[in-house]
């Protein structure tokens, strides 16, 4: 009996050692996932000053962005300013050529002449039609330079009635690109 009951009271040992060993490894495990979890805090910890950097970083790359965009248009504008002055010219460079005995009065083959010219102009819409009407009026190169002159003012009446020239810059950059050249109509290259 006495035996008996030291092999009962052994087994019984053995549960409880194993017991405590299941508990040891389980409070070891435990530790290891504190730890960890430990860590992950301390980790979070840096977080929100990330959070604060990145978002200062973000303010500024939107202002930057901002400032960037309006130095764009005012480029932008300033580019298409320097092509309406490029047009301009060509267009009085052709106007004035066309009158070849230099009396300011269009004869009907120096209109012929100058409607051809003015058609090769890269950058303007020319209504040919209005022009020959206008002309008939008024054969002098003042009527033209008036013409001229509304196109760049934005003249009221010209943009809203039936305009002879109308400036089309986009047309120009569409084409040639920044760094191409345009003929005009002399032959030589205007680069842009």
């Amino acid at each position: 009996r006495k035996l008996r009951r030291w092999g009962s009271l052994r087994r019984e040992h053995n549960d409880l050692r194993r017991q405590a060993n299941f508990f040891v490894q389980e409070r070891e495990r435990l530790h290891r996932t504190l730890d960890r979890i430990d860590q992950k805090m301390a980790e979070l910890h840096y977080v929100p000053q990330e959070l604060h950097r990145l978002s200062k970083k973000h303010d500024q790359d939107v202002d930057r962005l901002t400032h960037i965009v309006q130095e764009k248009k005012l480029v932008q504008e300033k580019i298409r300013k320097k092509l309406q002055q490029r047009v301009m010219q060509q267009l009085l460079g052709v106007v004035v050529n066309a009158d070849k005995d230099s009396d300011f009065s269009l004869s009907p083959n120096e209109v012929d002449v100058l409607v051809v010219r003015l058609g090769l102009i890269e950058g303007i819409e020319f209504n040919e039609k209005r022009f020959r009407e206008m002309l008939a009026e008024d054969p002098s190169i003042h009527s033209v330079f008036k013409m001229l002159r509304s196109m760049q003012e934005g003249d009221e009446e010209y943009e809203y009635g039936n305009p002879v020239f109308v400036c089309k810059q986009e047309r120009l950059l569409e084409d040639k690109g920044a760094g191409g050249t345009n003929p005009t109509v002399d032959g030589t290259e205007a680069s842009f």
